[in-house]
């Protein structure tokens, strides 16, 4: 059982390898009871923890009381609820990392071993994690977030297969903050199908009592391609990353539409072209962008995004 508690240490907390929902919000979640006497544990819709797994098993190999690390929290960014990843001193263990996971953690007790199967379908290819955080160490201690896109049994044996990862690693956190993980792919013509994420409240050297708190999970896709109608139409649209204005250059003699989106493909702002057009920004939060230019008749000139830095 300690084996399969390093490997899940190691395998999340060392990792160096338009917006959509992983139930990220963490509004919904489920209760059950595991363990003998029965204890009673939570979870966010679509996420999982090793709870059940340090409860059920834990106190039969190790000795000693478990202590569940996954709460719901009231202490959110949106909405009502939060999730609350605790570190914590589990029996002849030691401190170990709280975890949150959006695939299935499949535990081999016999042989001592651990995978992850499944996670989130796509349908493209992820270009950034995205999620809202803040974290209370205990002293040095850091914590972590990994994403790993997949195809689903795509490998030799069965398993899944690995085509792109992303990872962070952050110190103190007070306040919620936006995390924004590019995912980097071997092959850039690669599609997975599914996405995994990962959160862990400490690194490989755990401190009892470090805590993370995760609300507002999302992906954002590879943006469209740049669409021009004619070779002649030029849109320019600068400086990137912005600060309080942010600038959309035209032809002088046509009218083109901007709009703006944030990660969570909510309108942030519009704005009618002509020319060289500023666009105030300024009551912008900082973070990613996405934006999209049209002429009259609705057809695409150009899609990106930009980044709001204060």
């Amino acid at each position: 059982m300690k084996r399969i508690f390093t490997l899940l240490i190691a395998t999340f907390a060392g990792v160096q390898v338009q917006a959509q929902s992983l139930y990220g919000d963490m509004e919904v979640w489920r209760t059950y009871n595991t363990g003998f006497p029965p204890k009673s544990l939570e979870a966010p819709q679509g996420w999982n923890c090793p709870d059940s797994i340090a409860v059920t098993l834990g106190p039969f190999v190790g000795g000693g009381t478990y202590a569940k690390q996954l709460f719901k929290t009231t202490d959110a960014h949106s909405g009502s609820y939060a999730a609350k990843v605790m570190t914590v001193t589990q029996g002849s263990f030691g401190s170990i990392p709280g975890l949150l996971t959006n695939a299935t953690i499949e535990v081999d007790v016999t042989n001592q071993t651990f995978a992850l199967s499944g996670g989130t379908p796509l349908a493209g290819r992820v270009n950034y994690i995205n999620a809202w955080v803040k974290y209370s160490p205990m002293g040095d201690d850091s914590a972590n977030i990994a994403a790993n896109a997949i195809i689903t049994g795509g490998a030799s044996d069965g398993t899944d297969s690995s085509l792109g990862m992303g990872y962070a690693a952050f110190s103190a956190l007070p306040n919620y903050t936006l995390i924004s993980i590019p995912l980097t792919y071997d092959d850039p013509n690669s599609q997975p199908d599914a996405i995994q994420v990962i959160f862990a409240s400490s690194g490989s050297q755990a401190v009892d009592s470090s805590v993370l708190y995760v609300d507002d999970v999302s992906y954002t896709l590879f943006p469209v391609a740049v669409t021009t109608v004619a070779n002649n139409i030029k849109v320019s649209c600068y400086p990137n990353p912005a600060h309080n204005t942010f600038y959309v250059q035209g032809p002088d003699n046509m009218e083109l539409h901007w709009q703006a989106c944030n990660i969570s493909g909510q309108v942030t702002g519009t704005a009618t072209i002509k020319g060289n057009t500023p666009v105030d920004i300024s009551a912008y939060m900082p973070g990613m962008y996405f934006y999209t230019v049209t002429d009259t008749k609705g057809n695409v000139l150009q899609r990106s995004k930009f980044t709001v830095e204060r």
